[in-house]
């Protein structure tokens, strides 16, 4: 039963997933593309120009990565509401990290002290 166990998803805002995939696609060398026959695009160049690569469009809810994203969201958000299911911001666990340490701690069933808390997020 899925209900006795426990989930946490994060999720974060589309800018920031789509900015993380140019970084992502720009991060590969040549010798690695080659080997996965040409994936990832390099959109370094069109990027640092301030263009959008077409290969970005493959993110949209409609291309063929858009499950990477969207797909996730969508899946995850249906449950956002039950018992068994903490779904976190990733700019909120930025913002709060000690607040959503504690939250997560507490989720689980682990007791935080004020000095573990400290050294978890140190």
């Amino acid at each position: 039963d899925g209900k006795k166990i426990k989930y946490i998803a994060m999720a974060r805002n589309g800018l920031d997933f789509a900015s993380s995939m140019t970084t992502f696609y720009s991060s590969h060398s040549e010798k690695f593309r080659q080997l996965w026959g040409g994936f990832p695009p390099d959109v370094s160049e069109v990027v640092a120009e301030g263009e959008n690569h077409p290969v970005m469009n493959d993110i949209l809810p409609t291309g063929p990565l858009a499950e990477f994203y969207w797909g996730y969201i969508q899946k995850w958000w249906k449950y956002k509401d039950d018992p068994n299911v903490l779904l976190l911001h990733y700019a909120d666990v930025r913002k709060d990290l000690k607040g959503n340490v504690a939250k997560v701690a507490e989720f689980v069933g682990v007791e935080l002290n004020e000095e573990e808390l400290d050294v978890v997020t140190k």
